[in-house]
């Protein structure tokens, strides 16, 4: 989660702010004016599935490689190939 918030392009804050981490079903929820110190991770319960989803309006055109390539490997592909790397996944 924190290398996904740490990787995340940052103009108004709102994409950094929203990723939301829920277990069994993803949460797609997005607010605009989240800003990121009001929104630190839940504690979650044991869960065969984590998952971390982000419902900006422009969330995919970001882990695209847009806007002028400014993360042209995305945020949520680079965080899971290092998760999978760290745990010889």
């Amino acid at each position: 989660y924190n290398e996904i918030v740490d990787n995340s392009p940052v103009q108004s804050g709102a994409y950094r702010a929203n990723h939301n981490r829920t277990a069994d079903v993803p949460d797609y929820f997005f607010d605009e004016t989240r800003t990121a110190a009001e929104s630190p991770p839940p504690e979650l319960p044991a869960s065969k599935v984590l998952y971390i989803a982000n419902g900006a309006p422009y969330a995919k055109k970001i882990e695209d490689g847009y806007p002028h390539g400014q993360k042209p490997d995305g945020v949520y592909g680079v965080s899971y190939n290092s998760v999978k790397a760290r745990f010889g996944l």
